[in-house]
């Protein structure tokens, strides 16, 4: 079985590896280690995300599937805050809507937020549309923050492609669910075996901010409060 191990080399960097056999070389203050590996075996340099490197991606967080959650107003209310938040620090952002016409729209109170992009979907995976595609291309960014309904579904499909496509992709947990908790707990185990990091909703807000002095800061704090 594969595994993935995360290593702080400097600040803000990291070093995200994933190997069967390995030899510890040499350790230095515990904090950074030589790995001799197996042809074959993947090392990536990972620059933590912030405002201007990063794309927000929301996940079918629509009303019908909203409803059938047993912690709905959670969900609402988490997924309002980081899309709030991306709207405050006009980072790039992303809703798709699986089967609208079935399942109805994004709900309110992210939709009247500002003018992001959504975008109707079929595929599981919001990486088999076409349309998804080319305005995600054009932003550029290789960090991804990532969530929505329904976690072991068009989540996790999501971000297996974007992994595949080596996007460093951060799971908000607290804004992701399914209707059956073991099916959300399994699909983020899954999801961390392949290489995506598993975050909080204030995870992803102070490491966006950075710093108490980010102009933005007491606003993103009213969030949480």
């Amino acid at each position: 079985m594969i595994s993935h191990y995360q290593i702080q080399l400097q600040p803000n960097h990291y070093c995200k590896f994933a190997f069967e056999n390995y030899t510890i070389i040499q350790s230095v203050n515990i904090k950074i280690f030589l790995i001799q590996y197996k042809q074959g075996d993947k090392l990536n340099l990972i620059k933590m995300f912030n405002e201007n490197n990063t794309t927000v991606i929301c996940i079918d967080v629509q009303e019908k599937l909203v409803n059938m959650l047993q912690n709905s107003a959670q969900i609402a209310e988490n997924t309002t805050k980081i899309m709030k938040a991306a709207s405050l620090l006009n980072i790039d952002a992303i809703i798709t809507e699986q089967y609208p016409k079935g399942l109805g729209s994004t709900i309110e109170s992210i939709k009247n937020l500002k003018e992001f992009t959504i975008v109707e979907k079929n595929t599981f995976s919001a990486m088999q549309t076409s349309e998804f595609n080319n305005k995600f291309d054009n932003l550029k960014n290789k960090n991804i923050l990532i969530f929505g309904i329904e976690t072991h579904i068009c989540v996790l499909q999501s971000v297996i492609d974007l992994i595949e496509k080596n996007y460093n992709v951060f799971v908000i947990e607290d804004c992701s669910s399914s209707r059956d908790k073991n099916n959300h707990n399994i699909a983020l185990d899954f999801m961390k075996q392949r290489g995506a990091y598993i975050i909080t909703l204030e995870i992803a807000l102070f490491d966006l901010l950075k710093s108490s002095k980010h102009p933005n800061f007491k606003e993103i704090q009213q969030l949480i409060k």
